[in-house]
């Protein structure tokens, strides 16, 4: 057992991880709670079997790890509580399903001992999953034929898998940084070092066809800043190989108005370009082409101009923080675009919704709700795009302090392996993508899209694992209990997965008109997580399209009991008393509070008893459902 457990540690460094993201990436980037809800139940599957099997399941969880664990425990258990004060339990419960997806993928690394070379393997397995996902989201749009994919909200940006380009920028930008150490360490193959360099061009055309103006400085910068802090021997050798490449790529891509089959050779062409030339460079060619007398130099004049270039960016931004966004079909105007693209209206709502429950905010994934209610420009929202203001506006302070200490564990303990060791190096990019990923979550909403995050909280269990100290040994009796309460503890977020898989379900056969089938579905749905308002709202609708006037009032009804304050219920409400001869105002006027901007509900507010007669037309709003034609 012993030996079987020393190889199997080195690919479960890499291998979790790495299929971590990469599962998470091509399910809609794990946004969805069905998603989260199968990482963490798997996950406490996986720590079951690890207490069954080994005598000292937990050898590597010491005083770091433990209080890294107990931040994100705490602030599981402040999500799931808000569920109390929130009157919108599902939203929370969703919520706090994400942090336990996180806590698990912590727990699990951090349970293995430490030892060496465990980061430059989670390195190597995250970089994969990272190039894997953005070659198969340039595949979707260079060669569309040999990889669909399906249409996005905003079909110029490059959003494939994860559904959302912002996300997909911050994910190659990841790929570059772990990349651009894997093609400097002196530790790695060459057939490793080669590889990472021919990944560089088709990684930077990802992030530059996402239009993602902060991806795209934080896939520029983070690299960058890996080579400052590590200084690596093959720098030179690495940025020959690679930045005239990876330039090349980027210019034509961005002059190709339709990316095709031509930008996906010349992508091909820079990449082998790329990787051959790290493969046949010499390692001291940057120490050959730069006298050692001028490095220093040459460095503080790297830096000046990199400060320089920050600073006017920075002014730029500031000075066009409060415009409106550049608006046009050509997605290239965005990148010189200074606009905060309505974050700025985003960010005074959450600061809003924080003054008013400064001390517990108002509950996880409640943010939706008061940008319906505070909003004062009709865009659609549903997060704050900005993690630190939207914990404030949703768990208050509390919540905040908890985020802040889980996200600074993590970022010390990469610091702390950077020290010394053959792991210095991988800790290091490891260390700046993390550090990145804070900054750009403070714009966006990263938290909410586990591709993006799972990694971080897996790389920073293994770095604070400790080294096996002795004799750490469960009784059998404790592990067997310990490994039952694991095993019944995953049904709880199976539950909420399986509750999205079956909502999702019977939205489809309400759809195509088996409304038996979606009643079914959505029972279903209700039976594993009874405080969702969906389920009873499908069922409600139902039950109007098969003339049950009483029934459907009753599950509308039972809907709005389950989230008060979601103007979509309230609006449908309306919508099912119109049709079957009810009041229909106090809920139209109940919706008009909640969402005072939604068109029709200002347009039936302003015409009621018109709006009355033409309900037989209007269309239901919970999740896009809608009637059939006639």
């Amino acid at each position: 057992m012993r030996r079987f457990t020393r190889r199997w540690r080195a690919p479960a460094d890499a291998a979790v991880p790495a299929l971590l993201v990469g599962y998470c990436a091509f399910n809609a980037g794990g946004y969805f709670p069905d998603i989260p809800g199968v990482v963490a139940a798997v996950l406490l599957v996986v720590l079951a079997l690890r207490v069954a099997l080994l005598p000292a399941p937990f050898a590597g969880i010491g005083r770091r790890a433990g209080i890294a664990g107990l931040v994100l425990v705490v602030l599981a258990g402040w999500t799931l509580a808000s569920m109390g004060w929130s009157h919108a339990p599902a939203r929370a419960a969703f919520e706090a399903d994400r942090v336990l997806a996180y806590l698990l993928a912590l727990v699990l690394m951090a349970a293995m001992p430490w030892r060496s070379g465990r980061l430059r393997a989670l390195a190597r397995g995250v970089a994969a999953a990272c190039v894997v996902v953005c070659l198969a989201a340039l595949a979707s749009r260079l060669v569309p034929g040999v990889w669909p994919s399906a249409p996005n909200i905003q079909p110029q940006r490059l959003s494939y898998p994860l559904t959302y380009w912002n996300a997909l920028a911050l994910l190659a930008m990841l790929g570059l940084t772990l990349c651009a150490h894997l093609a400097c360490a002196a530790t790695e193959p060459r057939g490793v070092r080669a590889a990472a360099a021919a990944a560089f061009p088709p990684l930077a055309v990802t992030a530059l066809l996402t239009f993602s103006r902060g991806g795209l400085a934080l896939a520029v910068l983070a690299p960058l800043a890996y080579a400052a802090l590590e200084r690596p021997r093959r720098a030179g050798t690495v940025a020959l190989a690679t930045v005239p490449a990876s330039v090349l790529a980027v210019v034509v891509a961005y002059e190709t108005e339709s990316p095709g089959t031509a930008l996906a050779l010349v992508t091909l062409a820079a990449a082998a370009v790329a990787g051959g030339l790290a493969w046949r460079l010499p390692d001291d060619l940057g120490a050959r082409l730069v006298p050692e007398r001028a490095r220093p130099w040459l460095a503080v004049g790297a830096g000046v101009v990199a400060l320089a270039a920050v600073g006017y960016v920075a002014v730029r931004q500031a000075e066009g923080f409060g415009r409106r966004p550049v608006a046009g079909a050509d997605q290239r105007a965005r990148l010189t675009d200074t606009s905060s693209n309505g974050r700025a209206e985003y960010w005074r709502v959450a600061w809003r919704a924080f003054a008013a429950a400064p001390l517990r905010g108002e509950g996880a994934g409640t943010y939706q709700l008061a940008w319906w209610r505070e909003r004062r420009t009709p865009a659609a929202v549903a997060h704050a795009h900005s993690l630190y203001l939207e914990a404030l506006a949703e768990l208050g302070v509390p919540g905040l302090a908890l985020v802040l200490a889980a996200l600074g564990l993590a970022l010390a303990g990469l610091w702390r392996r950077r020290r010394a060791g053959p792991d210095r190096s991988a800790a290091g990019a490891l260390l700046v993508a993390a550090a990145a990923w804070c900054l750009h979550a403070a714009l966006d909403w990263d938290w909410q899209m586990p591709a993006v995050t799972i990694w971080l909280f897996a790389a920073a269990g293994a770095a604070l694992a400790q080294a096996p100290r002795g004799p750490s040994r469960l009784p059998v009796p404790a592990r067997a209990a310990l490994a039952f309460v694991l095993m019944a503890a995953a049904a709880g977020p199976a539950a909420v997965a399986l509750s999205e898989n079956r909502v999702e379900a019977a939205e489809a056969a309400y759809r195509g008109g088996r409304c038996a089938d979606a009643r079914s579905l959505a029972r279903m749905a209700s039976a594993a997580l009874s405080v969702r308002p969906e389920p009873a709202a499908i069922q409600g609708f139902c039950a109007l399209r098969a003339g049950d006037a009483a029934g459907a009032r009753r599950w509308i009804g039972e809907a709005i009991r389950r989230d008060p304050r979601d103007w979509e219920l309230r609006y449908d409400r309306a919508v099912v008393l119109a049709r079957t001869g009810g009041d229909p105002a106090p809920d139209l006027a109940a919706a008009g509070r909640l969402d005072p901007l939604e068109p029709d509900v200002t347009a039936a507010a302003a015409d009621p008893a018109g709006w009355k007669g033409r309900a037989a037309g209007a269309r239901l709003f919970l999740r896009g459902l809608e009637e059939p034609p006639p």
